[in-house]
């Protein structure tokens, strides 16, 4: 899986000293096929993935800086023939504790679809400070 998300890029909010931190990413991305659709998808602490407005997946990462940890979600049931939106509300705690270390925040990831990469992330990809969470 490697492979795949090797020209993928690790993306944040332009702030990246502030703690505590929630940061909503919205993607769009269209597939012919609902088949062997997946996200492989990183991140500096923890996230959750929503497809067309719906829940799918929740992690905390229990990874280091120098050793990163990949989960790849198969996604196919959430998707429709033709335009979807993946939204991923990334968290970043941003200060050292017994289970996190400052570090720089970021979320990685790769939409699959039958094998081809549809999606990457990439700094064209739109994000905000989450509004559904306090900030600092």
């Amino acid at each position: 899986m490697s492979h795949l998300i090797n020209d993928a890029k690790w993306i944040w909010y332009k702030d990246i000293t502030t703690e505590n931190q929630h940061v909503d990413f919205r993607v769009p991305f269209s597939i012919k096929s609902k088949e062997k659709t997946f996200l492989h998808i990183s991140s500096h602490s923890h996230y959750s993935v929503f497809v067309n407005d719906r829940p799918i997946y929740t992690a905390q990462y229990p990874d280091f800086e120098t050793y990163k940890i990949f989960d790849s979600i198969d996604i196919s049931s959430y998707v429709e023939c033709g335009d979807n939106i993946l939204t991923i509300c990334g968290y970043c705690q941003n200060i050292d504790s017994f289970s996190c270390v400052k570090s720089t925040p970021g979320i990685l990831f790769v939409v699959e679809n039958d094998g081809a990469i549809i999606k990457k992330s990439d700094t064209h990809i739109k994000c905000r400070r989450s509004l559904d969470y306090f900030t600092g």
